[in-house]
């Protein structure tokens, strides 16, 4: 009898996915009579080539094509997969590895490498409840309907493979497809606040007292805006003028502003807000948005790019909110929902053109409580407080509220524009005052992206009011801010200019701009990371991101000769092209080659143009040299660099230890500024510089006059 196999991505879901279809476990995975169900555990399969265990290997190395090979610490597990792969029963075989790109990479190294070639279905799980499972499973997709999804994941892979391994191998420090143009976000906005100049100004204000008591507000100039003056002179001379009227007329403008309810949260939507309200970190929230989808079942995918549910969810979502219902928490909010009867097919919560392959992050309805999943209405608050941990609650409450508010109608605020006038002159000030809450009663009535609004003493429209003072206000403009993980999330959605742009916003609604929403977050945290000996390219004060010495010379000297890199721009084309290849838009031997065309052309500039020798807080750092005399590789021996061609560089010269510096110089340059503390034979020291002598394939010194 032909058996289906199942693979996981990991060893829970395997467990979890062969409860749901009732399959029980067989040795080191589960089987029954129809089905075989195993898993990866992440990637298996790295991609192989063989030319990088030769540390001299001319740059660049472009595979064709690339190998894979077994991950040494999980060759077991590989080998136990191949078997069943090639097992004689199994016709059939399930990718249900994680419902994105990198599920696919994941799955088909391992398909690839084992040689198999039988039919292929896609188990596309959004929510790890049983009834997720078994959903997935009666609604298989044909393999050939996310094949297009597979090449992108295999071009992206091979794509950041070899501008990641080429980059970094001519530059000397790491380089990547995304990480280095997130990077040059980070220096750019740390460098334009370094380097703010504030400028004074001045404002002219003026308080007021009317009918029923006093406010305070601000001279227009001739186009109605703030009047700002540069000039002290200029802003003494306006403030003389203005100081002489005493009576005013005073007027009232009032409109209703409405501020609809946020759309349901996307992946990156959730780390910024996170980030904002928390200071969590974007990989931290992504973590604990994964323990919640994956460990505790509460939420729905976590790497959503989409901010809508499908328009056929609505009774799943009513039993969802029926749940947090059930909870003191969230009782009167569900409760003022039925009332209003809110709970109703809002196109703002189910818009199918607004999802893809995933939707929103919501919470399931779910939680499991000592190993059984339980429903939230079978929960007090202090037991759904004591299953999650705080960072993971803090997480789950913020998306159950905004779950909640997306359904209610919008905030409405009264503004009150307000002027005293007399002949040519007016000050203006406004009032906002919160009318109706809306969506704002989730939260309260507060509004954190609000400014706090304030009411203006009522007036009889057109009655007369004199000024209690004028006064000049002496103000200096502020510099632009530094990133936090939160605006770097934008910026990165945005390629860091503005929606408006009309060149920009086809590809931020495809793809999102650099990365995807499960790219990030990783990409930030790799910023971060110390590796060996060299310190981070950015680091972390007060919530804001400060780049590195490292990061800023790495970030100016590919700006100076390869801006093509450090471009958000290009790296959201390429994402787009990775979008268009998953829809069978565009081929991959076309983007590939367009890749490769990058690589030879990043590592010629890059051999070209030197990075220059960067002092890494007096840390030694492990270098390869080129040989000044034939370009060939320089052995470190410990106390020479010595090449195959015969030139030698010793680095004790004349009983001087050079500096890592100098020996870089020298390399580099062909000769060094003069070097002092040489000793001669006589015992006596000198001073000179060192200059390479090509052609003898030697070490001189040159003395100055």
């Amino acid at each position: 009898m032909s058996k289906t196999l199942i693979i996981a991505e990991k060893p829970n879901m395997a467990k979890e996915i062969a409860a749901a279809l009732g399959v029980p476990r067989s040795k080191n995975y589960y089987e029954n009579n129809e089905l075989i169900v195993s898993n990866c555990i992440g990637h298996l399969v790295d991609l192989y080539v063989p030319e990088l265990e030769n540390k001299n290997v001319p740059l660049p190395i472009i595979p064709r094509p690339f190998q894979l090979k077994a991950k040494e610490n999980t060759q077991q597990q590989y080998d136990l997969l191949e078997h069943l792969l090639n097992r004689s029963d199994v016709s059939v075989v399930v990718n249900a590895c994680d419902a994105e790109r990198e599920g696919e990479s994941i799955f088909y190294r391992v398909y690839e490498l084992s040689g198999c070639l039988k039919p292929v279905k896609r188990m596309w799980i959004t929510s790890t409840t049983k009834n997720g499972y078994v959903s997935a499973w009666q609604n298989l997709k044909d393999g050939a309907e996310v094949h297009n999804l597979h090449m992108a994941a295999k071009s992206r892979a091979e794509a950041d493979w070899l501008l990641g391994i080429n980059g970094s191998r001519a530059l000397f420090h790491a380089v990547g497809r995304v990480m280095t143009p997130t990077l040059a976000m980070v220096v750019d906005a740390y460098q334009a606040n370094k380097n703010f100049k504030p400028q004074d100004y001045w404002e002219i204000h003026g308080n007021f007292t009317a009918s029923s008591g006093e406010f305070t507000a601000k001279l227009l100039d001739k186009n109605n805006k703030i009047a700002k003056f540069d000039d002290f002179n200029q802003a003494k001379a306006a403030l003389v003028n203005t100081q002489q009227i005493t009576d005013f007329t005073v007027k009232d403008n009032f409109t209703i502003s409405k501020k609809s309810a946020p759309y349901l949260f996307s992946a990156t939507a959730l780390q910024k807000q996170a980030n904002k309200q928390f200071k969590f970190s974007a990989d931290k929230t992504l973590q604990i948005m994964q323990n919640l989808y994956q460990d505790y079942k509460c939420l729905t995918y976590p790497r959503s790019d989409f901010d809508a549910l499908p328009e056929d969810f609505l009774p799943t979502m009513t039993a969802t909110l029926n749940g947090l219902g059930a909870l003191k928490e969230y009782q009167d909010i569900i409760l003022n929902m039925k009332n209003q009867n809110l709970i109703v097919q809002n196109p703002r919560v189910f818009d199918n053109r607004r999802i893809d392959s995933h939707y929103a992050i919501v919470p399931t309805g779910f939680i499991v409580k000592n190993g059984v999943e339980t429903h939230l209405s079978q929960l007090s608050d202090f037991e759904l407080k004591q299953i999650l941990p705080a960072d993971e609650y803090a997480i789950f409450n913020m998306v159950a509220l905004r779950t909640m508010a997306a359904f209610f109608p919008p905030a409405e605020y009264a503004v009150t524009t307000r002027t005293a006038q007399s002949g040519d002159v007016v000050f203006q000030t406004t009032g906002k005052v919160l009318k109706v809450w809306g969506w704002l009663s989730v939260y309260g009535g507060m509004d954190e992206d609000e400014e706090k609004g304030f009411r203006l003493p009522e007036i009889q429209n057109g009655e007369s009011t004199s000024s209690q003072s004028i006064d000049l206000k002496s103000l200096k403009t502020q510099a632009p801010k530094l990133l936090n993980d939160s605006s770097l999330l934008t910026a990165m959605e945005t390629a860091g200019r503005k929606l408006d742009d009309a060149e920009l916003s086809d590809i931020m609604r495809e793809t999102g701009g650099l990365g995807t929403a499960a790219t990030r977050p990783p990409t930030i945290a790799k910023l971060k990371e110390t590796k060996g000996d060299k310190p981070p390219f950015v680091v972390v004060e007060k919530n804001q991101l400060i780049p590195t010495e490292r990061a800023i010379t790495v970030i100016e000297h590919l700006r100076r000769h390869y801006p093509m890199l450090v471009n958000p721009m290009v790296t959201a084309q390429w994402e787009w092209k990775l979008a268009q290849m998953a829809k069978g838009e565009c081929e991959r031997e076309q983007f590939m080659a367009e890749i490769e065309w990058a690589v030879r052309e990043l590592v010629q500039i890059l051999q070209t143009h030197k990075m220059p020798f960067l002092d890494l807080s007096g840390v030694k750092q492990a270098q390869t040299f080129v040989c000044p005399c034939c370009s060939g590789s320089l052995k470190d021996k410990g106390k020479l660099l010595e090449c195959d061609c015969g030139f030698k560089l010793w680095k004790t010269i004349a009983g001087k230890t050079l500096t890592d510096k100098q020996i870089h110089v020298l390399i580099e340059n062909g000769h060094t500024d003069e070097i002092k503390g040489f000793v001669g034979k006589s015992g006596k020291s000198f001073n000179a510089k060192l200059k390479i002598d090509r052609e003898n394939k030697q070490v001189k010194f040159e003395f100055t006059n």
